[in-house]
């Protein structure tokens, strides 16, 4: 085998591997918390001296240090008993446009799947007179990114091939984007599950496009860190509607600015 042919093969099993590898929950442990322990989300200001930045880092003991997608913010952890120093001293420096914990997001568990197959018992979507809207458009030409667990590309009643190829934002990978519990799906059916086909239930939106993005683990948690990633790599492909149905209750009283940029 030529040396060029054994680079090739490598490259082959590697990104088999990352599309084989199971996406790792968030640890149990973090069950009630309402951050990531000892990490901060930092943003600099433009053009922040390399030198300031490094020299920050190391006055605080900086153990770990990554980039977001698009590099728009830092992750660093620090030690747990100097993370409430840490956070002060980042937000008041002069270099730093913004600082906060590493929020956690939750989606909402509603139980088992929904298994009803039947329209008429689809009562809000009376309330939302959707046959009324169906005369004037059921989302062709539209791209809903839905930022949850993933969406199941299978199934009978799916997207036929409105669903487009998605994004993993715990790993940084436009691969392993499947649902792994079965919100997502079972939100982006309800925007625009397969319609007029004998089969199941009906979406709001039948004739929009599918963008998934999985931010949420397969507990149903993620972070500030990967719901930001989402909304970048969503609205750098092309979504025109963003959907996420997840949330907190452990914000600050300014809330979580990386999300609201």
């Amino acid at each position: 085998m030529s040396l060029s042919s054994t680079k090739i093969l490598c490259i082959v099993v590697f990104v088999t591997a990352i599309a084989a590898a199971p996406v790792q929950a968030l640890p149990v442990y973090l069950a009630e918390a309402a951050s990531i322990p000892g990490e901060i989300i930092v943003r600099f200001r433009p053009h922040a001296p390399d030198h300031t930045r490094t020299a920050l880092f190391k006055t605080l003991d900086v153990q770990d240090v990554r980039e977001s997608y698009r590099g728009a913010f830092s992750i660093i952890r620090v030690p747990g008993g100097l993370f409430t120093r840490s956070l002060a001293v980042l937000q008041k420096h002069p270099v730093i446009e913004h600082a906060q914990p590493n929020y956690l997001y939750r989606g909402h568990d509603m139980g088992d799947p929904p298994d009803d197959p039947l329209y008429s018992n689809q009562w809000n979507f009376e309330m939302l007179n959707v046959e009324q809207a169906w005369q004037h458009s059921a989302g062709e030409g539209v791209v809903v990114a839905v930022l949850d667990s993933g969406v199941h590309p299978g199934g009978r009643d799916g997207f036929g091939d409105r669903l487009l190829p998605g994004f993993n934002a715990f790993t940084g990978f436009e691969l392993n984007w499947h649902d792994d519990h079965w919100h997502g799906t079972h939100i982006a059916g309800t925007i625009a599950q397969e319609t007029n086909n004998e089969i199941g239930v009906v979406g709001i939106a039948f004739d929009a496009e599918i963008l998934p993005v999985k931010v949420l683990d397969r507990n149903l948690v993620g972070t500030t860190e990967t719901a930001a990633s989402g909304i970048r790599w969503a609205t750098d492909n092309g979504a025109d509607i963003i959907n996420m149905s997840f949330g907190t209750s452990n914000l600050s009283d300014e809330g979580d600015l990386v999300l609201h940029e």
